[in-house]
This record gives C-alpha cells, structure tokens and sequence, in this order.
C-alpha cells in the first residue's frame, strides 16, 4: 500500500514548519495544487497568518498567456512567490520526495464568470457559473493548455487529474442552501443545456429538457424524490436517459484525448462508477481509465462502513486508489479507514490533506505511512 498526500503551494512554500513535516513522513509522493478552485484554507503552522484565503480559481505557475486559447487562467495575488507550485515541486524534489501536479480542470468560478457561454446550464436555464462545460472544445483545449503549462520546464512525476468531466449542481463553493434536494434530483439539475451538449446529443433537447422539469415537479406522478438516487432510467426513461450517457461519454472521451497528449510520468483520475456521474470525480469510462492507465481514485471518506463499498465500486481498476481524509468531524483512525480500503482492493491511499490537518493529524499518518513502508 503506497500513500500519497495532497497539499498546497504555500504549505511547502511559506510554512518551514509543515515542510518539514510533510518532507519527513516518508510518502510515496505528494499531490501539490497547481490549478485548483476558490479556497479559504486553514494554515495551521503557517508563521504569518491562520488561513490562506484563495479567493477565486487560480493557475499557480505564472500564466503565458500565448499558452492559452480563449480561455485564460488567472494568477493568484495571495502567494509569496509566483512560481509557487514550481518552487514546491523543486522543493519536494530536492529532498527525495516524487512531485505530482494536483490539477483541477472544470472548476473555475473565475473563468466560468468572464465566460458564462462556456458554463453548464440546467434545464431551467440557469448557469452554473463554477461549472465549465466540458463539451465546450474551448473548455477542453484549457485543460490540456493547464496540465501541459504546469508540466513546462519542471521534474513532474505525474498528474492527479480532478474535474475531468464537469460538475454539476453541488460543489458550488459557495454557502449553498440546498438541502431539500434528493441526491436524483441534483443529479437532474446538473444534466448540461449549454449549447456544446446539446450539439453533442443531436441538438434538439426538448423532450430531454421537458423530461427533467417534470421529474423536478413536486406536481407530477413520480416525483425524482421517490425513486433511487442514482435511478435517472427511472426519471427520464431508457432512451433519453441512453442518449445522455452516450453524448456524456464522447464528451469525456474528447478531453481525455487532449491530455493524453500532453501527460507524463505517473497519472491519477478522480472517478465514479456512476457514468452519470458529475463534479470532482468523473464517471469511470474506458477513455478515464486508459487515459490514467488505470489509475482510478474513488472517493471513499467517510464511515468504515462506507470506505470498503466505495472502493470496491471500481474494483476493476489495476491499479485503484482510495481517497481519504483525516479532517471530517469524528473521521475514524486512519490506520483503520487504509485497512478497510486494501481490504476492498486499494493499493494506494489518496490523503486529503497534508496543509490543512493538524500536528496530532500529521503524527497519524506518520505512524501510518512508516508501517506501511
């Protein structure tokens, strides 16, 4: 069982402290931040502040912007060094530990508001403004124009690649108040109107488009709250639903086919077994899997119960990884959650997160990684 941990820039950059102690636990490698979303992050070691506030989606490399299509990444203003994700990944080089390139491709507030044509739209007509469309040939050429920049001039070991696909209704970032909805429903509100997908599906989606509205309608027979949550043949039917997965496929098949060009060294994928699957991890598709040959990530946090159900949904991955944390509220020991995932067929743990945990955290999983070196 290998460990891989996921940090950002500043924790390696501005915190001698946490540096310290993530270059001395011994993991396989570490997953450093080099596109990534909007964050307000604890720093809890940090020597000049308690919390990095990344107000919107930024490229932490310097952006050449001849690099980039229409679509352009912006710059942060709160890190130290502009280079920051360059320095980590020096730093973590320099003192033996492999640097992959943590690279969140669909999920730009920042972007999706200078661009709201290339963002997801429900059935409702309302934007996602968070949520590229990555039916959008633009979107795609901005996720291989991320992955290809972050990789320029630098050592990198490999990608861990997150947003493959695009999100959907939740994972917003915002102070969402969203509760009421059923996991179906929001898997309805996330379905893309933008024009790309509906190119992509034939482009006339009305009957589509009439299909999800009803099943949102509290009015109708057979509500989406009464069935499955993950039953969309039962809210939309067999052939609507047949052509969503198809048109969803093919999408996620393009920009798969655009990173595949410009990855190296070893690559990671966020994926769901759910084909209908949005957000971080992106439905599992032949094109994900030989894209990261095989390198599968479930996102299994969670109860013990749950970890070992999670994993096992992607069994069939060579090589599968199970994303865990230490941070939820009452989150189970850790040594506990990795044996649970090996024993559903995990061979490498994902860590979420190095920067944000605590000292008695970083001791758990020191003690972890060094019994499982």
């Amino acid at each position: 069982m290998q460990l891989i941990g996921y940090a950002y820039p500043w924790d390696l950059t501005e915190d001698p402290r946490r540096r310290d102690r993530v270059l001395g636990l011994g993991l396989h490698a570490v997953a450093v931040a080099g596109a990534y979303h909007a964050v307000r992050a604890a720093t809890p070691s940090h020597p000049r502040h308690r919390t990095k506030d990344a107000r919107h989606a930024a490229f932490y490399r310097p952006v050449r912007r001849d690099r980039f299509g229409v679509l352009v990444p912006a710059e942060p203003s709160w890190t130290e060094q502009r280079d920051a994700f360059g320095e980590a990944v020096r730093t973590l080089h320099e003192n033996g530990t492999r640097a992959l390139a943590w690279t969140v491709l669909s999920h730009s507030s920042e972007i999706g508001r200078r661009h709201p044509d290339h963002t997801v739209v429900n059935a409702f007509g309302e934007r996602y403004p968070w949520a590229l469309c990555t039916s959008s040939r633009d979107v795609v050429e901005l996720a291989a124009a991320l992955v290809r920049e972050l990789g320029e001039g630098l050592p990198l070991d490999g990608y861990v690649l997150e947003a493959v696909g695009h999100l959907g209704f939740t994972h917003g970032g915002l102070h969402d108040k969203t509760m009421a909805y059923s996991a179906l429903e929001a898997t309805l509100l996330s379905i893309c109107f933008a024009p790309a997908c509906r190119e992509l599906r034939g482009g006339d989606d009305e009957e589509l488009r009439t299909a999800v509205r009803a099943a949102l309608d509290p009015a109708t027979a057979r509500p989406a709250a009464d069935l499955a949550p993950t039953d969309l043949t039962g809210a939309l039917g067999p052939e609507l639903e047949g052509r969503l997965a198809a048109a969803r496929a093919v999408a996620v098949g393009r920009t798969c086919a655009a990173l595949a060009e410009v990855v190296h060294g070893e690559v990671w994928a966020h994926g769901d077994p759910d084909v209908h699957a949005t957000g971080a991890f992106t439905a599992a598709t032949p094109e994900l899997q030989r894209l990261a040959d095989g390198h599968v990530v479930a996102a299994a946090w969670g109860s013990l119960e749950s970890i070992g159900p999670a994993v096992a949904a992607l069994s069939s991955q060579p090589h599968l990884g199970a994303y865990l944390t230490v941070l939820e509220p009452g989150s189970p020991p850790l040594a506990e959650q990795v044996t649970r995932a090996a024993e559903a067929g995990a061979s490498t743990v994902h860590l979420y997160h190095l920067g944000l945990c605590t000292d008695r955290h970083l001791d758990e999983i020191a003690e972890v990684a060094q019994g499982l070196s």
